[in-house]
């Protein structure tokens, strides 16, 4: 399904996704993301969300115990999210 869209007197045209898209896309593997970038995209959360704690001033202590659990959160959750599962035999 295909809605037309127009920016600037241009016309492009956008697919929407449908469920069924966004399920093939999961099981294909196209739409992964790589760990790369996932990793690079968290360091950029973790600086941010110790920035705000600084600025709070939450003692250094504990903002070192909060970003050591995020960075370990931040490869649980990147291994699960970006691992590729064995083609089925």
């Amino acid at each position: 399904m295909y809605a037309p869209a127009r920016f600037a007197g241009q016309n492009h045209d956008f697919k929407i996704l449908e469920v069924q898209d966004l399920y093939l896309l999961s099981r294909t593997g196209e739409a992964n993301v790589s760990f790369g970038l996932y990793l690079v995209g968290y360091i950029v959360l973790v600086v941010g969300l110790a920035l705000a704690a600084h600025l709070l001033h939450v003692p250094p202590r504990w903002i070192g115990v909060g970003i050591i659990c995020m960075v370990g959160l931040g490869i649980l959750t990147g291994v699960t999210t970006t691992r590729h599962r064995d083609p089925p035999v």
